[in-house]
C-alpha cells in the first residue's frame, strides 16, 4: 500500500514542506538574533534579504500544505478497496488509531497555513 501514488506524493510533499519550513525557521532565528532596524550596515541589509527569502519559502511550503489536505482526503477515499471492511474514506481513516488524529492534524495545519497566507498577503499590500 505504501507504493500507492497518493501516499508517495503525500510523503514527498511532507518532506519538501519540512525542509522548507526548517530552512525558513533557521533563517528566522538568525534574523531574530541580529536584527537592528536602526542600522544601515551591510549585515542588516543581508538580514532583510534573508527575511524576504524566509517569507518566500513559507509562501511555497504553505500552499503545498493546503493542497496536501485535499490529496490526503482523495487518497483515503481511493484506498477503501484495499482495506477489508472499509467502504469509504471514513472507513479507511477508522481502520486504526492514527486515522482520526491524522485528519485533525491535517485540518489544523491547513487552517493555520491558510490563515498565515491570508495575513501575509494583507501585510504585503
Amino acid at each position: 500500500m505504501i507504493q500507492h501514488p497518493g501516499i508517495l506524493a503525500l510523503g514527498l510533499g511532507s518532506l519538501l514542506t519540512v525542509f522548507l519550513l526548517f530552512h525558513a525557521a533557521w533563517t528566522g532565528l538568525a534574523i531574530l538574533r541580529h536584527w537592528d532596524l536602526a542600522s544601515g550596515e551591510a549585515r542588516q541589509l543581508q538580514l532583510e534579504r534573508r527575511a524576504t527569502l524566509a517569507s518566500t519559502l513559507l509562501g511555497l511550503a504553505l500552499p503545498l500544505q493546503l493542497a496536501s489536505l485535499f490529496l490526503f482526503l482523495h487518497t483515503a477515499d481511493e484506498l477503501h478497496g484495499r482495506l477489508s471492511g472499509a467502504m469509504c474514506a471514513a472507513g479507511v481513516l477508522a481502520a486504526n488509531a492514527f486515522g482520526g488524529p491524522a485528519l485533525r492534524l491535517k485540518l489544523a495545519l491547513a487552517l493555520g497555513a491558510g490563515l498565515w497566507l491570508l495575513l501575509h498577503h494583507l501585510d504585503r499590500q
